[in-house]
């Protein structure tokens, strides 16, 4: 489960830290927050899609995997305590960048959001249970079909990733299971740590 005790750090829209709360005391549909998103493929191209038990939208998929960076914690921390908490695994990753989202269908909740994505074989993931209600295998293309399930996160995450993707994952057209798992043909993205990391202060900024 969630720890209500963890210190999440609240960003105003030019990145710089203004408050920092107890993860119980924060406003998710108010308070604006950086958080780490990731996006699992297996062989098959289908997506590892879950409904979260502590969600801000009910009931509703979201991305693969999903957290706040927490106070003094950098993306790349944040990435790997939420992938072993949530999936129970450590994986390479490909970081797409991070961008500001006001998702205006949904009361205007603002998030600094960070896009990973990678790729596991069938069996590798231990969905943990206390924080995912429910999951689905979705075939990467039938994705789109389904928005109206989907959280706003995710369909940011979605829209990111298949921009990345070589044409072949993003049709469907891979030939054989060794192409279709192949990371390596995946962009050569690092795991975190771009230049718009470094906007972001550590310490609270004047009010």
């Amino acid at each position: 489960m969630q720890e209500p005790d963890a210190l999440i750090d609240v960003y105003d829209r030019n990145g710089n830290v203004y408050s920092i709360k107890q993860r119980s005391e924060i406003d998710k549909k108010k308070d604006i927050l950086r958080c780490v998103v990731v996006l699992i493929l297996n062989p098959k191209n289908e997506l590892f899609l879950v409904r979260a038990r502590d969600s801000t939208f009910p009931g509703k998929f979201g991305c693969s995997a999903a957290g706040l960076v927490r106070h003094r914690e950098n993306p790349i921390e944040a990435v790997e305590r939420t992938m072993k908490r949530e999936l129970g695994v450590a994986i390479p990753l490909h970081s797409l960048g991070e961008k500001f989202y006001e998702f205006y269908e949904t009361e205007g909740i603002k998030r600094y959001m960070r896009v990973y994505y990678g790729t596991v074989e069938e069996g590798t993931l231990e969905p943990n249970m206390n924080d995912i209600e429910s999951y689905e295998w979705v075939p990467f293309n039938d994705v789109e079909k389904r928005f109206s399930e989907c959280m706003p996160t995710l369909k940011e995450a979605y829209k990111e990733m298949k921009k990345a993707l070589p044409r072949s994952v993003r049709m469907g057209t891979m030939r054989n299971r060794n192409e279709s798992s192949g990371i390596a043909r995946y962009p050569k993205t690092t795991l975190g740590g771009s230049a718009s990391e470094k906007r972001f202060r550590t310490e609270p900024a004047a009010r």
